[in-house]
């Protein structure tokens, strides 16, 4: 691939420029250098003629032959990569002295093959489309324009493998949410064959607690009212034992129980045969208790 630097630029579009006349021949590519600045070419001893007069530093002398190198090289490109062709259309030998002529020059030798481009250059030429084609793309070779397409596809191709990559990224990210949605519908539906059993048997521990606790609650219920029960008996015991001793030999054993919710009527009155007046005691059974009715003894009017 072919890089042109400005001067190589500007020497294509002279050429381009030159070709419309019929005298133009390749030789003006070197005006630049051989034109009004003291340098000439020998095409007999192939050197390069320096004017003496012009006092040329070393440095001067080399860029000139650097310069007149490269235009020779720019010029076997474009024959080689058929840019241009040249037409030798007679067999006149080459100018001898080409360039501003000095009385005593300083001669400085070019390698063979580039003199010999030089020499070749004094014929006309035809500038081949490729030229035309290579200044209309800005001086892009065909090869360098392949290059820059390789190197889209290259971008595209790219960019594909990243977005490629990105789809890949989430197919895999996809692929993990549907295998963790999956677990959890496969816990979810061992929770529904399990859980159930698991709250029945718990419902059924509950249910036997819960009846253990009332079982509890009603035998610790009933024992406190069999506690008040004997508490209550031992009073009327006390009362009645008193009462015998009031009355001569009167007995009444009581006997408390727990019975039915209903109230039972009052017992009948029991008569003493003693002509003293005797205490007349009443139970009655209400709300699953058994109360002792006692009324006032009898006031001695005498």
């Amino acid at each position: 691939m072919k890089h042109f630097t400005e001067r190589e630029k500007r020497i294509i579009n002279g050429i381009l420029h030159g070709v419309a006349y019929d005298t133009y021949v390749l030789t003006n590519a070197f005006m630049d250098i051989l034109d009004n600045h003291g340098v000439a070419f020998d095409s007999k001893t192939k050197c390069l003629l320096f004017d003496a007069e012009r006092k040329y530093e070393i440095s001067d002398i080399l860029q000139v032959e650097r310069d007149f190198i490269e235009t020779a090289l720019l010029i076997q490109y474009l024959i080689d990569n058929q840019y241009i062709y040249i037409i030798k259309d007679n067999n006149e030998p080459p100018l001898s002295v080409i360039g501003d002529k000095s009385k005593n020059p300083i001669a400085k030798e070019v390698p063979e093959d580039i003199a010999a481009i030089f020499i070749k250059t004094q014929n006309r030429i035809v500038a081949m489309n490729k030229l035309y084609d290579l200044v209309r793309n800005n001086f892009t070779t065909y090869e360098e324009q392949q290059l820059t397409l390789a190197r889209q596809q290259l971008d595209v191709a790219i960019g594909s493998l990243e977005e490629a990559r990105k789809q890949s990224k989430s197919a895999k990210t996809t692929m993990w949410l549907s295998v963790v949605a999956i677990f959890i519908a496969i816990l979810t539906l061992l929770a529904t064959i399990f859980i159930p059993s698991c709250s029945h048997c718990g419902d059924c521990s509950q249910l036997v607690t819960s009846v253990d606790t009332i079982d509890l609650k009603s035998v610790i219920d009933i024992d406190s009212i069999h506690v008040q029960l004997e508490k209550i008996n031992e009073n009327i015991l006390l009362i009645i034992s008193q009462n015998n001793h009031l009355t001569n030999n009167f007995s009444l054993k009581p006997n408390v129980t727990i019975g039915t919710q209903k109230c039972k009527a009052p017992q009948k009155k029991k008569k003493c045969p003693s002509d003293k007046p005797v205490l007349k005691i009443d139970t009655i059974n209400c709300g699953g208790e058994t109360y002792w009715v006692l009324p006032c003894p009898p006031i001695d009017t005498k």
